[in-house]
């Protein structure tokens, strides 16, 4: 689905490191590109994104495969609420720290900072 192998991207489990999603992208598009590849591309970026800030995990490097589905369809992309699936993400975190031996946390915490 996102055209890369996985020799050239790192996976722990279902998670991907959001660096070699980035190192993807920055080697940039070929002239003339297929729209194929330029839909790989744009997930690449897409889950790069949301990993690194909507959906964080407790790594802070990685995000989860589980997001590609929402990418599946680019030309018709399904309406999705990004912001209930957000602040879901980011309670489901914060029951993950208050477990006894929690000592990191993931989610969008920029939005309990004020």
């Amino acid at each position: 689905m996102l055209g890369i192998t996985t020799n050239n991207v790192v996976l722990n489990g279902q998670r991907i490191q959001i660096k070699r999603l980035l190192q993807k992208v920055d080697q940039g598009l070929p002239d003339g590109a297929a729209e194929v590849v330029v839909h790989q591309y744009a997930r690449c970026y897409i889950l790069a994104l949301l990993g690194d800030t909507i959906f964080v995990d407790r790594s802070g490097d990685r995000v989860h495969t589980m997001w590609l589905q929402m990418l599946r369809d680019l030309n018709n992309p399904p309406q999705y609420s990004w912001g209930s699936t957000c602040l879901a993400w980011l309670y489901r975190e914060l029951c993950r720290a208050t477990d006894r031996g929690a000592s990191q946390i993931g989610g969008a915490l920029l939005l309990v900072q004020y």
